[in-house]
Protein backbone atom coordinates (compact mmCIF):
# COMPACT_ATOMS: atom_id res chain seq x y z
CA UNK A 1 0.00 0.00 0.00
CA UNK A 2 1.35 3.41 -0.97
CA UNK A 3 2.12 6.00 1.62
CA UNK A 4 -0.92 8.02 2.57
CA UNK A 5 -0.73 11.78 2.56
CA UNK A 6 -0.94 13.34 5.99
CA UNK A 7 -4.18 15.21 6.58
CA UNK A 8 -4.03 18.95 6.02
CA UNK A 9 -4.08 21.00 9.19
CA UNK A 10 -6.22 24.07 9.66
CA UNK A 11 -3.11 26.24 9.38
CA UNK A 12 -2.19 24.72 6.00
CA UNK A 13 -4.52 26.15 3.35
CA UNK A 14 -5.03 24.27 0.12
CA UNK A 15 -2.85 25.80 -2.59
CA UNK A 16 -4.89 26.72 -5.63
CA UNK A 17 -3.56 26.50 -9.16
CA UNK A 18 -2.65 30.00 -10.29
CA UNK A 19 -2.26 31.55 -13.73
CA UNK A 20 1.51 31.40 -13.21
CA UNK A 21 1.21 27.65 -12.58
CA UNK A 22 -0.72 27.28 -15.83
CA UNK A 23 1.95 29.20 -17.74
CA UNK A 24 4.75 27.05 -16.32
CA UNK A 25 2.89 23.86 -17.21
CA UNK A 26 2.54 24.83 -20.86
CA UNK A 27 5.20 23.33 -23.13
CA UNK A 28 7.74 25.36 -25.02
CA UNK A 29 6.32 26.49 -28.40
CA UNK A 30 6.69 23.72 -30.96
CA UNK A 31 6.23 23.08 -34.66
CA UNK A 32 3.22 21.07 -35.91
CA UNK A 33 3.63 17.40 -35.06
CA UNK A 34 2.04 16.37 -38.35
CA UNK A 35 0.63 17.85 -41.56
CA UNK A 36 -2.77 16.24 -41.04
CA UNK A 37 -5.70 18.64 -40.42
CA UNK A 38 -6.82 16.24 -37.69
CA UNK A 39 -5.00 16.83 -34.40
CA UNK A 40 -3.41 13.83 -32.74
CA UNK A 41 -4.16 13.16 -29.05
CA UNK A 42 -1.11 15.04 -27.79
CA UNK A 43 -1.97 18.08 -29.91
CA UNK A 44 -5.56 18.04 -28.65
CA UNK A 45 -4.31 18.02 -25.05
CA UNK A 46 -1.95 20.92 -25.76
CA UNK A 47 -4.73 22.90 -27.46
CA UNK A 48 -7.02 22.36 -24.47
CA UNK A 49 -4.29 23.54 -22.08
CA UNK A 50 -3.54 26.62 -24.20
CA UNK A 51 -7.20 27.59 -24.53
CA UNK A 52 -7.70 27.18 -20.78
CA UNK A 53 -4.81 29.59 -20.21
CA UNK A 54 -6.21 32.09 -22.72
CA UNK A 55 -9.63 31.82 -21.10
CA UNK A 56 -8.18 33.02 -17.79
CA UNK A 57 -7.26 36.32 -19.46
CA UNK A 58 -10.78 36.83 -20.83
CA UNK A 59 -12.48 36.45 -17.44
CA UNK A 60 -9.64 37.61 -15.19
CA UNK A 61 -11.48 40.78 -14.17
CA UNK A 62 -14.45 38.69 -13.02
CA UNK A 63 -12.32 36.36 -10.88
CA UNK A 64 -10.18 39.20 -9.53
CA UNK A 65 -13.19 41.33 -8.58
CA UNK A 66 -14.90 38.52 -6.75
CA UNK A 67 -11.70 37.57 -4.93
CA UNK A 68 -11.04 41.18 -3.94
CA UNK A 69 -14.51 41.52 -2.44
CA UNK A 70 -14.02 38.37 -0.38
CA UNK A 71 -10.69 39.64 0.91
CA UNK A 72 -12.21 43.05 1.68
CA UNK A 73 -15.46 41.93 3.29
CA UNK A 74 -13.87 39.17 5.41
CA UNK A 75 -10.86 41.36 6.20
CA UNK A 76 -8.54 38.55 5.16
CA UNK A 77 -5.77 41.11 4.82
CA UNK A 78 -5.71 41.89 8.57
CA UNK A 79 -2.70 39.75 9.51
CA UNK A 80 -0.26 42.00 7.63
CA UNK A 81 -2.18 45.15 6.72
CA UNK A 82 -4.13 47.79 8.55
CA UNK A 83 -6.53 48.44 5.69
CA UNK A 84 -7.81 46.95 2.44
CA UNK A 85 -6.32 49.93 0.60
CA UNK A 86 -2.85 49.14 2.01
CA UNK A 87 -3.31 45.50 1.01
CA UNK A 88 -4.20 46.37 -2.59
CA UNK A 89 -1.35 48.82 -2.99
CA UNK A 90 1.40 46.77 -1.34
CA UNK A 91 0.36 43.26 -2.36
CA UNK A 92 -0.88 43.95 -5.89
CA UNK A 93 0.36 47.46 -6.75
CA UNK A 94 -3.32 48.31 -7.32
CA UNK A 95 -5.07 51.55 -6.49
CA UNK A 96 -8.16 51.21 -4.28
CA UNK A 97 -10.29 52.91 -6.93
CA UNK A 98 -9.47 50.23 -9.50
CA UNK A 99 -10.10 47.48 -6.96
CA UNK A 100 -13.54 48.98 -6.29
CA UNK A 101 -14.30 49.01 -10.02
CA UNK A 102 -13.46 45.32 -10.29
CA UNK A 103 -15.65 44.58 -7.28
CA UNK A 104 -18.55 46.42 -8.91
CA UNK A 105 -18.07 44.62 -12.21
CA UNK A 106 -17.85 40.97 -11.20
CA UNK A 107 -21.55 40.41 -10.25
CA UNK A 108 -22.57 41.70 -13.68
CA UNK A 109 -20.10 39.39 -15.42
CA UNK A 110 -21.47 36.49 -13.40
CA UNK A 111 -25.03 37.42 -14.35
CA UNK A 112 -24.01 37.54 -18.02
CA UNK A 113 -22.33 34.14 -17.92
CA UNK A 114 -25.49 32.09 -18.71
CA UNK A 115 -25.88 33.90 -22.05
CA UNK A 116 -22.18 33.58 -22.86
CA UNK A 117 -19.12 35.72 -22.25
CA UNK A 118 -17.58 35.22 -25.65
CA UNK A 119 -17.17 38.92 -26.38
CA UNK A 120 -17.60 40.63 -23.04
CA UNK A 121 -14.70 42.42 -21.45
CA UNK A 122 -14.07 44.70 -18.49
CA UNK A 123 -14.63 47.91 -20.47
CA UNK A 124 -18.04 46.71 -21.65
CA UNK A 125 -19.13 45.59 -18.20
CA UNK A 126 -18.01 48.91 -16.72
CA UNK A 127 -20.57 50.69 -18.91
CA UNK A 128 -23.32 48.51 -17.40
CA UNK A 129 -22.40 49.23 -13.78
CA UNK A 130 -24.51 52.42 -13.38
CA UNK A 131 -27.59 50.64 -14.77
CA UNK A 132 -27.06 47.64 -12.52
CA UNK A 133 -26.61 49.97 -9.56
CA UNK A 134 -30.01 51.58 -10.20
CA UNK A 135 -32.11 48.62 -11.33
CA UNK A 136 -30.16 45.44 -10.60
CA UNK A 137 -28.05 43.03 -12.60
CA UNK A 138 -30.98 41.70 -14.63
CA UNK A 139 -31.42 45.17 -16.13
CA UNK A 140 -27.81 45.10 -17.24
CA UNK A 141 -28.34 41.64 -18.74
CA UNK A 142 -31.41 42.88 -20.65
CA UNK A 143 -29.50 45.76 -22.24
CA UNK A 144 -26.42 43.66 -23.03
CA UNK A 145 -28.51 40.89 -24.58
CA UNK A 146 -30.47 43.35 -26.73
CA UNK A 147 -27.29 44.84 -28.16
CA UNK A 148 -25.57 41.46 -28.55
CA UNK A 149 -28.50 39.96 -30.44
CA UNK A 150 -28.82 42.87 -32.89
CA UNK A 151 -27.11 42.02 -36.16
CA UNK A 152 -24.66 44.47 -37.71
CA UNK A 153 -24.23 46.39 -34.45
CA UNK A 154 -20.71 46.31 -33.01
CA UNK A 155 -20.76 45.09 -29.41
CA UNK A 156 -18.46 47.75 -28.00
CA UNK A 157 -18.24 49.72 -24.79
CA UNK A 158 -19.26 52.87 -26.68
CA UNK A 159 -22.43 51.27 -28.04
CA UNK A 160 -23.31 49.86 -24.62
CA UNK A 161 -22.81 53.32 -23.09
CA UNK A 162 -25.33 54.75 -25.53
CA UNK A 163 -27.74 51.87 -24.90
CA UNK A 164 -27.59 52.44 -21.15
CA UNK A 165 -28.23 56.17 -21.65
CA UNK A 166 -31.27 55.33 -23.78
CA UNK A 167 -33.00 53.52 -20.91
CA UNK A 168 -35.66 55.67 -19.27
CA UNK A 169 -35.97 56.67 -15.63
CA UNK A 170 -38.41 53.89 -14.73
CA UNK A 171 -37.02 50.52 -15.83
CA UNK A 172 -39.11 47.69 -17.25
CA UNK A 173 -37.65 44.93 -19.43
CA UNK A 174 -40.08 45.39 -22.32
CA UNK A 175 -39.70 49.17 -22.36
CA UNK A 176 -35.91 48.92 -22.06
CA UNK A 177 -35.69 46.57 -25.04
CA UNK A 178 -37.73 49.00 -27.15
CA UNK A 179 -35.68 52.00 -25.98
CA UNK A 180 -32.39 50.27 -26.75
CA UNK A 181 -33.62 49.13 -30.17
CA UNK A 182 -34.70 52.69 -30.98
CA UNK A 183 -31.22 53.86 -30.02
CA UNK A 184 -29.61 51.21 -32.23
CA UNK A 185 -31.89 52.27 -35.09
CA UNK A 186 -30.65 55.82 -34.68
CA UNK A 187 -27.11 54.63 -35.36
CA UNK A 188 -28.13 53.80 -38.89
CA UNK A 189 -26.56 50.34 -38.82
CA UNK A 190 -29.54 48.07 -38.16
CA UNK A 191 -31.07 46.49 -41.27
CA UNK A 192 -34.34 48.13 -42.35
CA UNK A 193 -37.51 46.31 -43.36
CA UNK A 194 -38.14 47.78 -46.81
CA UNK A 195 -41.27 45.99 -47.95
CA UNK A 196 -42.66 47.43 -51.18
CA UNK A 197 -41.60 51.01 -50.61
CA UNK A 198 -39.29 52.82 -53.02
CA UNK A 199 -35.74 52.80 -51.67
CA UNK A 200 -33.81 56.06 -51.54
CA UNK A 201 -30.37 54.69 -52.35
CA UNK A 202 -28.59 57.95 -51.54
CA UNK A 203 -30.06 58.01 -48.04
CA UNK A 204 -29.48 54.28 -47.66
CA UNK A 205 -25.80 54.67 -48.53
CA UNK A 206 -25.44 57.56 -46.08
CA UNK A 207 -27.07 55.51 -43.33
CA UNK A 208 -24.46 52.77 -43.64
CA UNK A 209 -21.98 55.01 -41.80
CA UNK A 210 -22.80 54.92 -38.05
CA UNK A 211 -21.85 58.56 -37.56
CA UNK A 212 -22.73 58.97 -33.91
CA UNK A 213 -20.95 55.77 -32.96
CA UNK A 214 -17.98 56.62 -35.18
CA UNK A 215 -17.64 60.12 -33.73
CA UNK A 216 -17.77 58.68 -30.21
CA UNK A 217 -15.14 56.08 -31.16
CA UNK A 218 -12.91 58.78 -32.64
CA UNK A 219 -12.94 60.72 -29.37
CA UNK A 220 -11.70 57.62 -27.56
CA UNK A 221 -9.43 56.12 -30.19
CA UNK A 222 -8.90 58.08 -33.40
CA UNK A 223 -6.70 55.38 -34.93
CA UNK A 224 -9.47 52.81 -34.47
CA UNK A 225 -11.99 55.12 -36.16
CA UNK A 226 -9.66 55.67 -39.12
CA UNK A 227 -9.06 51.91 -39.34
CA UNK A 228 -12.83 51.38 -39.44
CA UNK A 229 -13.18 53.82 -42.35
CA UNK A 230 -10.24 52.23 -44.15
CA UNK A 231 -11.93 48.84 -43.82
CA UNK A 232 -15.16 50.30 -45.22
CA UNK A 233 -13.23 51.53 -48.25
CA UNK A 234 -11.70 48.08 -48.74
CA UNK A 235 -15.15 46.51 -48.60
CA UNK A 236 -16.51 49.04 -51.11
CA UNK A 237 -13.59 48.32 -53.45
CA UNK A 238 -14.24 44.60 -53.12
CA UNK A 239 -17.95 45.09 -53.90
CA UNK A 240 -17.04 47.13 -56.98
CA UNK A 241 -14.73 44.36 -58.22
CA UNK A 242 -17.45 41.77 -57.72
CA UNK A 243 -19.95 43.97 -59.54
CA UNK A 244 -17.50 44.42 -62.41
CA UNK A 245 -17.01 40.64 -62.57
CA UNK A 246 -20.74 40.09 -62.98
CA UNK A 247 -20.73 42.64 -65.82
CA UNK A 248 -18.03 40.71 -67.68
CA UNK A 249 -19.68 37.34 -66.99
CA UNK A 250 -22.98 38.35 -68.64
CA UNK A 251 -22.31 39.65 -72.13
CA UNK A 252 -25.88 40.89 -72.69
CA UNK A 253 -28.96 41.60 -70.60
CA UNK A 254 -31.34 39.90 -73.00
CA UNK A 255 -32.17 43.01 -75.04
CA UNK A 256 -28.90 43.22 -76.95
CA UNK A 257 -27.48 45.87 -74.68
CA UNK A 258 -24.31 45.25 -72.78
CA UNK A 259 -24.96 45.14 -69.02
CA UNK A 260 -22.45 47.90 -68.27
CA UNK A 261 -24.04 50.42 -70.62
CA UNK A 262 -26.25 52.91 -68.83
CA UNK A 263 -24.91 51.94 -65.44
CA UNK A 264 -21.18 52.21 -66.06
CA UNK A 265 -20.93 55.02 -63.54
CA UNK A 266 -21.59 52.62 -60.71
CA UNK A 267 -18.39 50.53 -60.87
CA UNK A 268 -16.21 53.57 -61.54
CA UNK A 269 -17.81 56.09 -59.18
CA UNK A 270 -15.73 57.23 -56.24
CA UNK A 271 -17.29 57.39 -52.78
CA UNK A 272 -15.63 59.39 -50.02
CA UNK A 273 -18.56 59.03 -47.63
CA UNK A 274 -17.41 59.01 -44.08
CA UNK A 275 -14.04 60.59 -44.73
CA UNK A 276 -15.07 63.78 -43.00
CA UNK A 277 -16.78 62.11 -40.06
CA UNK A 278 -13.77 61.68 -37.83
CA UNK A 279 -12.39 65.12 -38.38
CA UNK A 280 -15.78 66.78 -37.97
Amino acid sequence: MGRQRAPRTAAEPRRLRTAADMAKELPAPFRPLSDSPVLIDDEQRQLAACEAAIETLRVAFWAAGKALQIVRDARLYRTRYESFEDYCLDRWDMQRRYADRLIQAWPIAEALSPIGLKAVNEAQVRELVPLAGRYGNEAAVTVYRTVAETESVPLTAAVLRGAVAAVGEAFSPAAAVEQVRNYLDSLGIEPEVEGDRVVDYTAKAADTIPRRWLTSLARQDRAAAVAYLDELERQVARARRELAETDTTDTTDGSGTEPGAGSGAVPGARSDAGRGVVSA
